[in-house]
């Protein structure tokens, strides 16, 4: 990866790109429907307080809000559950609960594409340190990614970013919720309105 100021200059330049389609999300079923039963709960399927909360790839403790998304839902579950891709996607334990898959289309006008080499060469990165652990450890200093995850929103120039998975076949979105103005968007739309949400 490259120096803070290189990367905060590399970042002004680099080019991004656009995505429209749909993105998968696996989430557990408390998510949604909230972990305390009785009381009253709006789903939220496009909850985005997590990453922030516990950390995420691109996303140290304390950043910003951000939705993490998978283009298909394979590549969600084993995220969620972070099984790799030769693990059986199969319950852990009886008293896991239910996990709930389900689609966003999204509207994304400013990606950085970190699927592309070219993009990575000029950020001074490639896979390998992509995929890196990105929780925190102290003997390990601030991982890449997080150091990376910083300078993008820093950068005020991209609603996301497109990544590969460390763990399923496809790739993966982290979409910076604060940065996302229309005509980009997110939606999730049920057709009985049980779980309808947009960003903005």
């Amino acid at each position: 990866m490259l120096s803070a100021k290189a990367l905060k200059l590399a970042l002004a330049r680099v080019a991004v790109t656009r995505f429209e389609g749909l993105l998968c999300r696996a989430v557990h079923s408390g998510t949604l429907y909230c972990f305390s039963p009785g009381k009253l709960y709006t789903p939220r399927p496009l909850y985005n307080l997590g990453p922030a909360k516990n950390g995420a790839r691109f996303t140290p403790k304390g950043g910003g809000p951000a939705l993490y998304l998978a283009e298909d839902f394979e590549t969600s579950l084993r995220e969620y559950l972070q099984l790799g891709k030769t693990a059986r996607l199969k319950p852990r334990s009886a008293k896991e609960g239910a996990i709930v898959c389900f689609t966003s289309e999204v509207r994304l006008e400013a990606v950085l594409d970190l699927t592309n080499s070219v993009v990575q060469k000029a950020l001074g990165t490639d896979d390998h340190e992509l995929k890196s652990p990105w929780r925190y450890r102290k003997k390990r200093g601030v991982p890449p990614t997080h150091r990376l995850g910083r300078a993008i929103a820093a950068a005020q120039r991209f609603d996301a970013v497109r990544f590969k998975s460390s763990k399923g076949d496809g790739d993966c979105f982290m979409i910076l919720t604060e940065a996302l103005v229309a005509p980009s968007f997110v939606e999730v739309k049920d057709p009985i309105s049980l779980l309808t949400q947009r960003i903005p």
